[in-house]
């Protein structure tokens, strides 16, 4: 398995457009799509490329044999932080995903940033993506009500939030 960084050098992007577009149906026809954009900001194909393709997002496709098998971005940066995602297709569910987790997670720590901690937050009711996190090291830290929404703006969802320190992750290094 290989992660490809999706970035943009001397004006062209590491993946085609096409393959990014093939990702984006590849979660519309594993029913992931509203579970990954939950707040209901990425809804077609455009849109997800627009999303990856924006500098704020710093995203990166994992491959086996170049078949994509999952994809993950870290967002809303801080001074040493980030917001981490992850999205795993069925190819691998139940049986790599823990794997691929901390090959992400080993990726992130040795992004030349002063990263030191990701954070995790995630609809309460995804009891599947909480327990993931955690098996792969996140610390939960609890549910705040109201925090999130689905895709019904208006129908308020408790989040819990989790997160990872550079200490806490296997290889990375304690500053």
């Amino acid at each position: 398995m290989e992660i490809i960084p999706y970035v943009e050098f001397q004006g062209a992007w590491s993946l085609d457009d096409s393959v990014i577009v093939g990702i984006w149906h590849k979660m519309k026809s594993q029913n992931l799509t509203d579970t990954v954009f939950y707040g209901g900001e990425i809804h077609d194909s455009f849109s997800f490329v627009s999303m990856f393709r924006n500098k704020a997002n710093l995203v990166n496709v994992v491959v086996n044999d170049s078949n994509p098998v999952a994809l993950s971005w870290l967002n809303e940066f801080g001074p040493n932080y980030a917001k981490g995602h992850f999205c795993f297709f069925a190819d691998v569910w139940g049986n790599k995903t823990d794997e691929i987790g901390d090959m992400i997670l080993d990726y992130w720590f040795t992004i030349p940033a002063d990263l030191d901690v990701i954070i995790g937050q995630v609809p309460a009711h995804n009891r599947r993506a909480i327990e993931f996190v955690k098996r792969i090291g996140f610390t939960e830290l609890g549910t705040i009500p109201l925090l999130g929404h689905g895709i019904d703006p208006h129908k308020r969802v408790g989040d819990t939030l989790l997160y990872l320190t550079r200490g806490q992750h296997g290889k990375g290094e304690q500053r």
